[in-house]
């Protein structure tokens, strides 16, 4: 069994609004589910540079987003987290 703990951040209303919004449309995923998948994707990589814009992770991930199949194995992941 793991072991779960919270992760508490203080950003701006308007960017946590926005940012709901754009990943409940394009993604039909939460912010938790979104940063879990971000954190996941962060430790695992040897370069940091990814999150930074990368056009070619953008690119991918934008690719694999668009398969229900994925999209809806990631929403299954986040909601057992």
């Amino acid at each position: 069994m793991t072991t779960q703990t919270q992760f508490i951040i203080r950003i701006d209303k308007n960017l946590k609004e926005l940012a709901q919004k754009k990943a409940q449309e394009t993604l039909g995923i939460g912010l938790g589910t979104l940063t879990k998948i971000f954190l996941r994707a962060f430790v695992s990589k040897a370069e940091v540079s990814f999150y930074l814009g990368d056009k070619e992770f953008d690119q991918k991930f934008n690719e694999l987003m668009k398969s229900e199949k994925a999209s809806s194995a990631i929403r299954k992941l986040g909601n057992s987290l």
